[in-house]
């Protein structure tokens, strides 16, 4: 049974309230168990020299050892387990065996397990400090590592009817074509006749990069040139190039450069 706090411990981590007008936390070396759930589709994650682009549904799993690293904003609900209780209730193997990084590319199972950590955090809190609120606290943490044994193990084998390289080929052409569209995660894996996990540790592992985050490298391709071109408002840009809206152009833009999409216009403007 784990003890509370020393041993467990969960909640919601929001940058913009607890580490405001940061835009990156420091290297660190993680001592405990951390697993994560991010809620939204801003930030990037670092383990060790693995890069990942934040978005919503995706997990995280470090272990004791490992160096992390956030590029701000992010959101997530997240879990810290010690070494010493996850070895006495024998949950090393499972642990050991989770990837770094891993999308949950159903929005309605990513909604269902963001609830489970937000469950946990809850009961933590409400929860009686008695025998009967400890089971429950540590029925619900078994409940959590147990989906995310079953959506890790779904991460199949190579079993492709073509050559893996012909597949990326495929996936970044239909990315190149398609770009300023929808063009999800699961949309690319479709058009190549593939697992949506399978593509993404697939193209990740080949490029360096996410499908996702070859997406939005395009997208800001491209905007950068219609800025340029001086005959487009911020919003059509926002709209010809794929996103959903304004607001959100101009933060994966800031995101991505580290300048909004009004200050490059300004800096390139400055220097004709």
């Amino acid at each position: 049974m784990l003890a509370r706090e020393t041993e467990l411990a969960c909640g919601i981590f929001d940058s913009a309230i607890l580490r405001k007008n940061q835009t990156q936390t420091p290297p660190r070396t993680v001592t405990q168990y951390e697993l994560e759930i991010f809620h939204t589709d801003t930030g990037k994650s670092y383990i060790g020299k693995q890069e990942q682009s934040v978005r919503r549904g995706m997990l995280l799993f470090a272990k004791p050892g490992m160096v992390r690293q956030s590029v701000l904003p992010v959101r997530c609900g997240y879990i810290r387990l010690s070494p010493e209780a996850a070895e006495r209730e024998g949950l090393v193997p499972l642990l050991a065996s989770m990837p770094p990084y891993v999308y949950i590319d159903n929005d309605e199972k990513a909604d269902e397990m963001i609830a489970l950590f937000s469950k946990l955090a809850v009961h933590m809190i409400d929860a009686p400090s008695d025998e009967v609120g400890n089971v429950r606290i540590n029925a619900i943490l078994l409940d959590i590592l147990y989906r995310l044994h079953r959506i890790c193990s779904r991460i199949p084998e190579p079993q492709l009817s073509r050559p893996v390289n012909d597949m990326l080929h495929s996936a970044r052409e239909y990315i190149n074509e398609h770009f300023t569209e929808r063009c999800s995660l699961r949309d690319i894996a479709d058009a190549v006749s593939v697992s949506p996990n399978y593509l993404h540790t697939i193209f990740h592992r080949t490029f360096g990069e996410t499908p996702y985050g070859y997406v939005t490298k395009k997208r800001i391709e491209k905007a950068k040139k219609l800025i340029m071109a001086g005959h487009h408002s911020m919003l059509d840009i926002a709209i010809e190039t794929g996103f959903c809206s304004q607001s959100h152009f101009n933060k994966i833009f800031k995101a991505q450069t580290g300048i909004t999409p009004r200050q490059f216009r300004d800096g390139f403007s400055d220097e004709y």
